[in-house]
Parts: C-alpha cells; structure tokens; sequence
C-alpha cells in the first residue's frame, strides 16, 4: 500500500509540473514550496493503511510469521485428513506463513485435542475439529481434562454432513412409512452405527427420545463408513446410519436403501428421501458432522479474527466449492465465528442430554 500512495504522489507532483509547463519561468520557482508539502505529509497518509487495508479486511498481525502447525487428530490418509489437506490447499495466512500438518490420531480425537491445549496459547497451533473429540468425549469421558469452553471455535472447513437412514435393498421396510413404523413399535431392535456418540448415533437418539423409545434401541458399533454400509449389506442389521454424502452412491447403484433422512431439511443429493420432520421429529438439524477450525482459548484476539478471516476468504473459493460438489459433500456453507460457536454451543447441551439418557454417562 505504501508503494502505492508514494507512486500516486509521484504522479499527482509530476502532473503538476506538467501543468505549469506553460507558465513564465519564475512562476513554478514561487510554487516549488507549496509542491513539496504534500511529500512532507506522506507518513500521515501512510499510517491509515497500516490498520486497515483498502478493501476493509484485517490485515496480518505485526509479528505473525512462522510455522503455524494445523493438528488433524485422525491417521495420515484418512477421510478426515485427506478433507484438511483439501482445505489447505486454498488458505493463505500471508507473508511468511507456512502451515504444516500434524496428525495425532487416538483416543477418538481427544489426544490430538489434549495436544494442542497443552501448547501455547499463542495462535501457532490450530486444530480441525469434529463431533466425537469437541461434544460426545468430553460428555462420556470423565477423564478428559478439557470442555468445549476451552476451545475457540473460528470457522466451518468442510459442508455440513447430514445422517442417513439404510437398509438392505430386499428388506421389509420399504420406505420411510415403514422406518417410522419399525421406530416407534415399541419392539427391541438393533441398528448399525460408526461409534456410540457419533452424530448419527445421537441424532436417531434424540428422534426416539421425542417417541418415547430410546430403551427399545441397541447400537451397534461399527469403524467408519464403510463398515457400517457393509452391515447393512450383510443384513447384520435391521437398519443402520451413515454419513449421507458417503452413501448417495450405494443408493443409486442399489446397493442399499434409503429410508429416511435424519434432518429438518432434505438432502439435496437424495431429493426424494423423506426428512425427519416430515415425521414430526424436530430440531435435528444442528446434530450433523462438521469439521471446524479451533484454537486454544487465551490465543490473541488478532490473530484468531484474522485467521478466521483467511479460511472463510480461502474456502469461499469457487475452485474449493467445486471439489466439495465432485465428491458428493455439496456446497459449503461459510460460517462466522459466531455461528459456528452458536451451533456448538447448542449442539453440545443436545448430545449431553442424550447421552445421559442413553446411559453413556456415570
């Protein structure tokens, strides 16, 4: 900005000389003082672009530079890590910043979490953030050392991942008329799920608590996505839930079936599977999987706002926006600080409640 105002200058003090070419010599001689205040004045005019650029965003903080390590806390290769790297790909923290991966899997999130808490609070280490380490763990885990209150969520890296309802395409149940009726028989049944207190687990937790039929359920465990389609198609189990996103592909390839989508809202991808409120299940639709930026309470106030800035100017991106598309996830939705930390917020007072009335909670 700088370089720009003094060329500005050079022109405005060369355009002046050139329009008093004309003039008897003298004349520009008497006016030379009053053409040099203006280069007098420059550090003056300087100083309002070092607090805010031209186009109104936050600029990088005095003294930010370095490494700025980003923790994914799940293995190299995984879906959750291969979704960072996407992200990264188009975040720019500024001159000087080089930002390295750093994967700390385990303990179902929460030591790659614990890591980051117990390093500076110095806005070098920030961490994506997922349901099972920022809501369920530090619910059913009394060990942990950390809440939610100890992170400072910045923004949305990822589009909001909404539940799916499945089962085998031969099954009895043939549509969601069918689901509801199987949920709220009153019988005992079992269904598939990626963890106990994984989003989808408490999602269909929380529609069978609004019928009066959480006892009658049993999840059962499975690792990951791909586990979970297979006991379905193995008819393991009646019914089982999964990422939406993972699944369109099985649904169109009759693989498996789609019953019910465990959302306010359909899912863009699945247009003709019914919502839970359709059905009468309501406030749903915070209970989805995310992947969120955080930071360690305490960091500088600058660096987190422009951070949060630099992601959500990064992923707005239309290139990013249509690596979402091509593998199924939609489109993102940029998220402030705010209502990230507003989601949050309500999300973990949903899981807590569930999870104790599931039994989760000693």
């Amino acid at each position: 900005m700088k370089k720009i105002i003094a060329l500005l200058m050079v022109f405005c003090l060369a355009f002046a000389f050139a329009a008093c070419g004309g003039s008897s010599a003298p004349a520009p001689a008497t006016q030379a003082p009053a053409a040099e205040a203006p280069a007098e004045e420059a550090p003056a005019a300087d100083a309002p672009a070092e607090e805010a650029p031209a186009d109104g965003l936050l600029p990088q903080p005095d003294g930010y530079k370095g490494t700025v390590t980003f923790i994914v806390a799940s293995e190299a290769g995984s879906a959750t890590d291969t979704a960072a790297r996407a992200a990264l790909e188009y975040v720019d923290l500024g001159e000087g910043i080089n930002i390295v991966v750093e994967n700390i899997p385990g303990g179902s999130q929460t030591i790659g979490i614990t890591e980051m808490l117990n390093r500076e609070a110095d806005g070098y280490t920030m961490e994506l953030m997922a349901p099972a380490g920022l809501l369920s763990q530090p619910v059913m885990n009394k060990n942990l050392t950390y809440t939610p209150d100890d992170i400072e969520l910045l923004a949305n890296l990822y589009p909001l991942v909404t539940t799916c309802v499945i089962t085998a395409p031969d099954s009895e149940l043939e549509d969601a008329d069918d689901l509801y009726e199987f949920l709220t028989s009153g019988e005992p049944f079992q269904y598939g799920t990626a963890n106990i207190g994984s989003f989808a687990h408490i999602a269909l937790s929380r529609a069978l608590m609004q019928v009066d039929n959480l006892a009658a359920s049993e999840p059962v465990a499975y690792t990951g996505s791909a586990n979970v389609l297979q006991s379905v198609i193995n008819k393991e189990v009646p019914i089982a839930l999964i990422d939406a996103d993972f699944v369109v592909n099985a649904v169109k390839n009759g693989d498996v079936r789609a019953l019910m989508i465990l959302n306010d809202t359909p899912y863009d991808l699945l247009p003709d599977i019914p919502c839970a409120a359709d059905y009468g299940f309501k406030d749903l639709s915070s209970i989805v999987g995310f992947k969120w930026l955080g930071m360690k309470k305490g960091c500088p106030e600058d660096i987190m706002n422009y951070v949060a800035q630099q992601f959500s100017i990064g992923l707005a991106n239309p290139d990013f926006q249509a690596y979402c598309d091509s593998i199924g996830a939609g489109t993102m939705e940029i998220m402030t600080r705010e209502e990230v930390a507003e989601m949050a917020s309500a999300s973990f007072e949903i899981y807590h409640d569930v999870l104790v009335a599931s039994g989760y909670v000693e």
